[in-house]
């Protein structure tokens, strides 16, 4: 799909307004279709049919009005709820984590739901007349009208379970890590191979007689919400330029403030540098679409909350780590792409200098918890599990490398804080397994 319709996709998919606004427009093409069918049965005998209303025009018209009456004010308390629901999310994981609330598509449906009902009610109503002894009544849209009702009763039992469960600690952090895994197949989705991960830029920039440098800026601020690769790489190709590139998805670009630097042989005019800088779409906030380093944050930001003493709630900080663990588990095996990208003649085109590696990922998961789980024995001793299991699915000595240095803070954090032996004894059994492990001959030099 392309960059820029999955990132209107994404905006639309967040929204509460969207799938409510859809399923709108098709009752409304329902009514009318409906209606239809009914002005072509006008005239047939349809009495004994069970799926057509039969009764009177002034029955009709005070059921339609109940159920219309009924559906927006069902619609008004389903809205309550799910703001209600909103604010606790916010004040308990965290103000980011509401827009995985609203994406929550069963809530759209359940506003959507009640909202369609009561419009194809109004739509329908208007063509029940009651004049001259003489009734004209939309049979089959009255009876569906019915149907409908008993549908949105099941709608709203599901909707009131649903809210139940959805605000449960377990089940916000699992809908965080499906959002991370989701994230970790649109940006690293081919599997490790035989290459090695390049972690530095070390390469020799080859600027071949480009000795124009132009620096480009956008035109507003905002956080990179995605980057379209494509178009930015036929430009690039076009214009025969050398980009290197000093931001990434999540980053928070300043107006003015050049985000990379382009090396030519020729000025490059400000038509180019406009179409360059349109391939970075900019937001107000940040999204997962290709910032995998925001759903990790996200389940950081639950752990640390939970760790707050106005918490004090261990058991879901271990709940993140789990989520986290699994995460980097997978993260092993994959293939981090290069940094460095050449063209078909192997002419070096871009230098990503801020792009994703397992170092920054790795990093991004455990600080933040480590520093907030000083003292905590039940925190520190599943972290110390945690980075046990990632150890043992390593790939490469990088990636041993650079746990064992988390390891090695965690020590000196357990160490530093927690007194008694026994507490000691889990933690520093899992790390004998790194340090053991790691100081081995096959991997010795790598510490």
């Amino acid at each position: 799909m392309n960059i820029k319709l999955s990132n209107i996709w994404e905006y639309l998919r967040s929204s509460l307004w969207f799938i409510p606004l859809l399923m709108t427009g098709l009752s409304i093409a329902l009514a009318f279709g409906l209606l239809h069918v009914d002005e072509l049965f006008k005239g047939h005998q349809i009495s004994d049919s069970i799926w057509f209303y039969t009764g009177g025009g002034a029955n009709a018209r005070a059921i339609l009005s109940t159920i219309a009456n009924s559906m927006i004010t069902v619609a008004g308390v389903v809205f309550s709820i799910t703001i209600v629901a909103l604010s606790l999310s916010s004040t308990q994981f965290g103000p980011r984590l509401l827009r995985t609330f609203m994406k929550d598509t069963s809530t759209q449906l359940t506003l959507g739901s009640f909202v369609a009902s009561y419009i194809y009610c109004l739509v329908v109503l208007r063509n029940v007349i009651t004049q001259n002894d003489t009734d004209q009544i939309p049979n089959l849209s009255v009876a569906f009208a019915l149907i409908l009702t008993i549908i949105n009763i099941l709608v709203l039992i599901y909707f009131i379970h649903h809210v139940s469960t959805s605000i449960q600690a377990e089940s916000v952090i699992r809908r965080v890590s499906t959002e991370l895994y989701a994230s970790m197949d649109r940006v690293f989705p081919e599997q490790l191979g035989s290459g090695t991960e390049e972690d530095h830029l070390e390469q020799h920039l080859d600027l071949a007689g480009r000795t124009v440098t132009t620096h480009v800026a956008h035109d507003e601020d905002g956080y990179i919400q995605a980057v379209d690769s494509d178009a930015l790489w036929k430009l690039i190709l076009e214009a025969d330029l050398v980009m290197e590139m000093n931001v990434k998805p999540g980053d928070h670009v300043v107006k003015g403030s050049p985000f990379c630097v382009l090396h030519s042989t020729l000025s490059v005019p400000g038509e180019m540098k406009k179409e360059i800088a349109g391939t970075i779409i900019l937001g107000y906030y940040r999204t997962s679409e290709q910032d995998m380093e925001f759903s990790i944050d996200q389940l950081s930001e639950i752990a640390l909350r939970a760790l707050s003493p106005s918490l004090n709630d261990p058991f879901t900080a271990i709940a993140c780590i789990n989520r986290l663990c699994s995460a980097m588990c997978r993260l092993t095996d994959r293939n981090f792409p290069s940094p460095y990208r050449k063209d078909e003649q192997g002419v070096l085109r871009v230098i990503s200098r801020r792009k994703p590696t397992f170092a920054s990922l790795f990093s991004a998961a455990f600080d933040k918890i480590r520093r907030s789980a000083h003292g905590n024995a039940a925190v520190l001793t599943h972290l110390t599990w945690a980075l046990t299991v990632i150890f043992q699915r390593a790939r490469t000595d990088a990636q041993r490398r650079i746990i064992a240095q988390q390891a090695d803070l965690l020590y000196e954090s357990v160490m530093r804080t927690i007194e008694a032996p026994h507490d000691r004894i889990v933690m520093l059994e899992h790390y004998a397994v790194i340090t053991m492990t790691n100081d081995a001959p096959e991997n010795s030099g790598h510490r």
